[in-house]
């Protein structure tokens, strides 16, 4: 009996033992994702809205305290049109999300440039300050509004002229047979009636 109370202390030393180390050794664990909207039809273009969402998700095992987020974007590319380049959260709990939205115009079409938003926060108010950085926006193309304005020559025009010849095609080409019959028929029906 004694041997089994004194295994049983030994797992309790133990589990304690693991506890305080998962508490102590627990740490926040951020991934930043940068992702681009463009509300306004389906593509980004000069002089619309562009909504930039950062999502900061905290994946590891404790809390992330004092979390300060900074994008850039050119200002010669883009006005910043609504929100902020920088966001401040006191904290982010494990499992958490924590959004940050801005709204920016571009001033020039062509692929944009985007750059990578930095993020730094600690593990507790005394820690050491831990960095990281976003993913960035690729392949995000901004276009010329008369690129995607279809009566002004836009991106899909030619698409759609092609849609249209070939449905007229599937419309016109089984009409005409249907038609030569007919009018075949009829001259049958006059030439027969003038026989008689």
């Amino acid at each position: 009996g004694v041997w089994f109370f004194q295994r049983l202390k030994m797992m309790k030393f133990l589990l304690a033992l693991s506890l305080l180390l998962a508490v102590v050794l627990a740490d926040p664990l951020l991934i930043v994702k940068k992702n681009a909207v463009a509300p306004v039809g389906d593509f980004a273009s000069v002089g619309n809205d562009l909504v930039i969402t950062i999502d900061i998700f905290n994946v590891g095992d404790s809390e992330a305290l004092n979390v300060k987020l900074n994008d850039g974007w050119n200002p010669e590319l883009y006005e910043l049109k609504a929100g902020s380049l920088n966001a401040q959260f006191d904290s982010i709990a494990p499992g958490a999300t924590a959004t940050h939205t801005i709204v920016l115009l571009p001033k020039e079409a062509g692929l944009a440039e985007t750059r990578r938003a930095s993020v730094e926060y600690q593990a507790c108010a005394s820690c050491p300050v831990t960095q990281g950085v976003s993913t960035t926006v690729a392949g995000l193309r901004i276009y010329k509004p008369s690129e995607i304005d279809p009566l002004a020559g836009g991106v899909h025009l030619k698409e759609w002229l092609t849609f249209l010849a070939f449905s007229a095609i599937t419309v016109a080409a089984p009409y005409m047979v249907y038609s030569g019959i007919q009018q075949r028929k009829a001259e049958a029906g006059t030439i027969t009636k003038k026989k008689k």
